[in-house]
């Protein structure tokens, strides 16, 4: 059926009741790419049994591309958590704008492992979801400021520093860990910043900024370090 691009005859055997033969549907209606699939794939994701005919189902729809985003992010308020990050990598992997607002929205996820492949898809997307993820780290809730730290220090842009420098004063201590992290994964670029705050930050504020420059690894922190430890 795959040879000879009969997507309807492929269509009909993902709904066949043998799950080998709806694996294997599945697999080949994402390298056909046709978006006539797009559909009866999103049924198999959120309806099928199966985790692993619902993953290949989300692993098609992200070959598709752009015709899936709209059922993607429909799926992303399914009642099971599994249909939920299947579908958020699936965006992840598309890498469409559109889905920035809802996989932000998915952080507030009550399943802690939904809301991080929320944050690792954001983290793919990259540039389109820098802004609206400071944002959410800025005026979030809990839930929304864990995982838009853990988002931005996945995609590394440099505007997100101070950001996350700021989150370091957060009243959640899973918060201040995840912007520690996540400046650590700048390297240099945020060694500048965290010891400008290092100099007029006091109480907690400074022990979390001391905490993120040991992270950060860069030996030319030592020395502003050991001043301080002077004082």
């Amino acid at each position: 059926l795959k040879e000879k691009q009969n997507v309807k005859g492929l269509i009909s055997a993902l709904k066949s009741k043998d799950p080998t033969v709806q694996y294997d549907a599945a697999e080949a209606l994402g390298d056909l790419r046709d978006p006539r699939a797009v559909e009866s794939l999103a049924d198999a994701l959120k309806d099928d049994e199966l985790s692993g005919v619902r993953w290949k189902a989300a692993e098609a729809l992200s070959k598709i591309g752009v015709p899936a985003v709209d059922a993607l992010i429909g799926a992303l308020s399914h009642e099971d958590d599994d249909v939920r990050w299947k579908s958020a990598i699936a965006l992840g992997e598309i890498g469409d704008s559109k889905a920035v607002g809802p996989l932000i929205t998915l952080l507030r996820d009550e399943d802690r492992f939904v809301k991080s492949r929320a944050a690792q898809a954001l983290g793919m997307i990259g540039d389109a979801a820098v802004d609206p993820l400071i944002h959410a780290l800025r005026e979030g809730d809990g839930n929304l400021r864990w995982g838009a730290a853990i988002a931005l220090g996945k995609i590394r842009d440099t505007r997100a520093i101070i950001p996350l420098i700021h989150a370091l004063a957060d009243k959640y201590e899973n918060v201040r860990s995840e912007s520690a992290t996540s400046l650590a994964g700048f390297g240099k670029p945020a060694l500048a910043p965290l010891l400008q705050f290092l100099k007029f930050s006091d109480g907690p504020m400074r022990l979390e900024v001391v905490t993120a420059l040991g992270e950060l690894k860069d030996s030319d922190a030592i020395h502003p370090l050991i001043q301080l430890l002077e004082k």
